[in-house]
């Protein structure tokens, strides 16, 4: 027997329909007839292999490519112009749909004028400027790659190195003179080379068998799937054949979701499976429309169940990483970046660093303002990208930065989609870049954040469940058919006519040109092609509807729920064959449906009450840190200071506190705006640089004026540069105008008080009950003759400092007052500026309120000062007492309290009523709604106190 292996001179090409098609061709072609010679495949296959046959791969390498977006700006006065304007790539898919469509129809007959398809003077027009554009788009090779190659081999001249002898499958589609003429082509090409023997007619005879085989019904004879595979569709039924209603061989059931839905499809194979040892997984099929987009989900839920999907492939898209990268860089560059955008470019997988590197990185620029700081340890080239960062790049330098920032990326891991996107984008920014006329805004602009397509694909695994998509043909036949999202929409999949043309105005067109396929003719090869799918299972289908989409809107069953109720005589009421799974009827007659124990009341839940945590370990020793002995030279082993605002957390709530110093507190991205902290970076950073401590003098009014605006715009850039953009104006203004009046009043009270600043941001370290605590203050004045004030810039209003320090529990300036009294500034230069002032002569704290400017302390001038709200504390047996009040005593004895559980291990759950007290108190609330966890250890004690009282009464 001669084989195709004994004629060399050519080679041969089994044409499928689709993909699947050809897979399972070719497991026929080995199992059934030992063929080993010849490729079965599709038609784009075919095109490529025609393609390199003729060696016109080598003429394209040298060849420009172009964008169709691009040539249309070629076309000013064309149809597509104005649109074009406003959205060129979707203009740019339309047109490109509409000139395929027609050139397909029509074939490649050069010379010919698509305008002499029609007489009607508007379509004549838009088919010219059409033809103009596709022959200028084949020109500049920017059209669909397997159309340009075609038309690319029809027009070739020289012969092929070896001839392709395509032998045809019946179901494939010829709608089309264009595929015709490419027929044409490659069958003249073996004309010479090749001649009919009884080894083509043998392999003509196994594939026509094969396709014989994939149309036949395939259901049990009387079974209900047998009529429907026999009927669907059909305008006249057979009388003689009866739908039973017993019959469960057609089901069709309703879910809540699609989750849902994909757990039932799990639970029935499964159930099926262990109803019947003789099944395997192969003899299941899962039907997945156009639309379905939850493979991650199918995919999880089935490896849970145990089960395998045979063919798994399917278009994931992919966060576009260079696009966001280069888009997040020239944003950082310009100097007006969001805050967002830089966290997002520094943990971009294609940064140097490690993901960890990355958050952390991203972190600090909450902590420090608008400049990044790089944790120790890091590379020094790493840490020169992160200086190139913090800088304001000139413009001239920006395509030398670019070359550094793509020389230091990780592309280790990258799939091929992404590494050509990031190649490609980044050659073009760098060539842009170098138009200096090209502004940051511009270049900004053009690079496109569209999610990249990546194709995944699983290896075919023969034993698992097979995986059908709609559209396509089923690659082997299966016994069990289920359909996933059996709804509107779906089976068959929606489809129009390009809006190019009205729908009448293509009707038209198809009279003078038959093979135009118009959207009538999708909706006829959609039902072919779904009853051909059907007509695969042999005992049962299961058609699956969802309720409600992922938004919670819902959804309608598929309109081919009509055809199935004619077939079912269930025309009058089709919603009556829907078998709903939350109707417990209903759950009875699904057959093959995995049966859940009884619902779980999860109300009656047992729900423990919160206790104390007991760790059993001095918490507050666990943090240290390395720290070098000035005067030894030596490393020593330090425990962690505490600082006054996690000192106040502390306070109100243990468990917040140990979550943050854990690092188990979420960390949220949160967008720019004028926030309350914020707002209180940029004042405290205007009126620092106002009140130096370095002058003699207190600003004047006029000073102000003149000095605020820029330092202003100057912390705004060091803190928060999105929000001097122009849509922050309104914001802006109002900031400005808040901190001038402030930074007017707070001059005019140190003159009143003949203070001097001694240092603003005065950073101080001390002890408190024997643990190390420092910070930073915002001020510290001096009062002649007479020792200090430690000063609290705050945004809010003076209310809630009032009511702590008259209960005693302000905590934290007072806690700045106790690193006074135990210890000092922490710097070097810190002690230098406070070298006039007696630090160690404390004479209160005082809060600041830049909004209703009120200087809130416990501190009595000696004379009576507008503005200055003078604390006395409601204690047991005090009245208006000297001075310097005490305003901090009862928080200092809970603190206290509360270190002495730290050190013994205990973590306090904290009371509702606490929290109550808190609030009352002025503490505020925001570490409660920290983490869910705190929500869930929080003792609800007011609501059994009520039911106490109730029983007393």
């Amino acid at each position: 027997m001669t084989t195709l292996f004994d004629l060399p001179q050519h080679h041969v090409f089994f044409l499928c329909p689709d993909k699947e098609y050809a897979r399972g061709l070719r497991r026929h072609l080995v199992d059934e007839c030992g063929v080993v010679y010849g490729q079965a495949g599709t038609l784009d296959e075919l095109v490529e292999l025609a393609h390199k046959k003729r060696l016109l791969d080598l003429y394209a390498k040298d060849q420009d490519t172009r964008s169709i977006e691009s040539l249309l700006k070629e076309f000013p006065d064309a149809f597509w112009a104005k649109s074009a304007q406003h959205d060129p790539g979707g203009v740019a898919t339309t047109l490109s749909q509409c000139m395929e469509k027609v050139f397909l129809a029509s074939g490649d007959h050069q010379g010919q004028a698509w305008e002499g398809f029609s007489d009607t003077p508007r379509v004549q027009t838009r088919l010219a400027e059409m033809q103009h554009l596709f022959e200028a788009s084949y020109a500049g090779r920017c059209l669909p790659e397997w159309l340009q190659k075609t038309i690319e081999v029809i027009r070739c001249k020289h012969a092929p190195i070896t001839p392709i002898k395509v032998l045809c499958s019946t179901r494939f589609n010829q709608r089309g003179q264009l595929i015709k003429q490419f027929l044409r082509t490659l069958d003249e090409d073996c004309q010479t080379a090749i001649h009919a023997n009884a080894e083509i007619a043998s392999y003509l005879c196994a594939l026509n068998t094969f396709d014989e085989n994939t149309a036949s019904a395939m259901g049990t004879v009387g079974s209900n799937l047998l009529i429907l595979q026999t009927h669907l569709y059909q305008t006249e039924l057979d009388k003689s054949t009866q739908w039973q209603p017993s019959d469960s061989s057609v089901q069709v059931i309703q879910c809540r979701d699609r989750i849902e839905c994909i757990e039932v499809l799990a639970g029935m194979i499964q159930q099926v499976l262990s109803s019947d040892s003789a099944l395997t997984q192969a003899d299941f099929a899962v039907l997945l429309p156009q639309s379905f987009d939850s493979y991650a989900q199918l995919q999880r839920v089935f490896e849970r169940a145990g089960l395998q999907l045979a063919n798994l492939e399917y278009i994931a898209h992919e966060r576009n990483l260079a696009g966001e990268l280069l888009r997040y860089a020239l944003m950082m560059f310009s100097g007006a970046s969001p805050k967002l955008a830089v966290k997002s470019l520094l943990t971009n997988p294609l940064m140097p660093w490690s993901a960890d590197t990355g958050y952390e990185l991203a972190a600090s620029i909450d902590r420090y303002g608008f400049n990044i700081k790089p944790p120790k340890g890091l590379r020094q080239k790493h840490l020169n990208l992160i200086e190139l960062f913090n800088q304001d790049l000139p413009r001239p330098a920006l395509s030398d930065a670019l070359i550094t920032l793509k020389s230091e990326l990780n592309m280790q891991g990258l799939n091929d989609q992404q590494l050509v996107n990031t190649e490609s984008l980044f050659a073009k920014v760098i060539s842009d870049a170098l138009d200096v006329t090209k502004s940051y805004d511009a270049l900004i602009e053009s690079i496109e954040l569209t999610p990249i397509n990546v194709t995944v694909r699983q290896a075919v695994f023969l034993d698992g469940v097979t995986v059908v998509y709609e559209g396509s043909h089923a690659w082997r036949g299966y016994k069990f058919l289920y359909v996933m999202d059996f709804v509107a929409g779906s089976f068959p999949a929606v489809s129009s006519n390009p809006v190019v043309l009205s729908d009448s105005e293509w009707n038209e067109l198809a009279c003078v040109v038959p093979t135009l396929e118009l959207q009538r003719h999708q909706r006829a090869f959609a039902k072919r092609m779904l009853r051909n799918q059907l007509a695969r299972a042999r005992r049962k289908l299961t058609l699956i509807i969802p309720s409600f989409n992922e938004l919670g809107d819902e959804l309608k069953p598929s309109e081919s729920l009509i055809d199935l109720a004619v077939v079912a005589g269930q025309l009058d009421d089709p919603h009556t064959l829907i078998l709903d799974l939350a109707n417990e009827h209903d759950r009875q007659g699904i057959e093959g449906l995995k049966q859940t124990p009884d619902a779980i009341d999860w109300t009656a839940r047992h729900q423990p009450e919160p206790q104390d945590l007991e760790l059993n370990r001095n918490l507050l020793g666990l943090w240290t840190s390395q720290t070098k002995n000035n005067s030894t030279g030596e490393w020593e082993t330090v425990v962690k200071p505490q600082s006054p605002s996690a000192l106040d957390d502390l306070l109100i709530c243990p468990l917040g506190w140990l979550l943050k110093q854990i690092g188990a507190d979420p960390k949220v991205w949160e967008p720019d705006g004028f926030t309350p902290m914020t707002s209180g970076l940029i004042a405290h950073d205007v009126l620092e640089a106002l009140f130096t401590g370095d002058a003699a003098l207190v600003p004047s009014h006029a000073e102000i004026d003149a000095k605020a605006p820029a330092l202003f715009e100057h912390a705004i850039k060091k803190k928060a540069p999105y929000l001097n953009t122009a849509i922050w104006q309104v914001e802006r203004n109002n900031l400005l105008a808040v901190v001038i009046s402030a930074a007017k009043a707070w001059a005019d009270l140190l003159i009143k008080l003949n203070a001097r600043v001694v240092a603003p941001e005065l950073w101080l370290q001390g002890t408190f009950d024997g643990h190390p605590i420092h910070g930073q203050t915002d001020c510290v004045i001096s009062l002649p003759d007479q020792g200090v004030l430690v000063v609290d810039f705050k945004t809010a209003k003076a209310d809630k400092y009032e009511k702590r320090m008259k209960a005693q529990v302000d905590l934290q300036a007072s806690l700045y007052q106790e690193m006074l009294k135990t210890g000092g500034p922490k710097k070097p230069e810190d002690t230098e500026k406070a070298r006039h002032a007696n630090l160690k002569k404390l004479n209160g704290v005082l809060y600041f309120t830049l909004k209703d400017r009120l200087a809130t302390s416990n501190y009595k001038p000696e004379q009576a000062i507008n503005g200055w709200n003078k604390v006395s504390p409601h204690g047991a047996g005090v009245g208006e007492m000297a001075w310097s009040q005490d305003v901090s005593s009862q928080a200092m004895a809970w603190l206290k309290t509360r270190f002495d559980e730290l050190r013994n291990g205990r973590v306090a759950m904290v009371k509702e009523s606490e929290i109550e007290l808190y609030e009352k108190l002025g503490f505020g609330q925001f570490v409660y709604s920290l983490s869910p966890i705190i929500q869930r250890s929080i003792i609800r004690d007011i609501a059994a106190q009520d039911d106490e009282e109730e029983d007393g009464q």
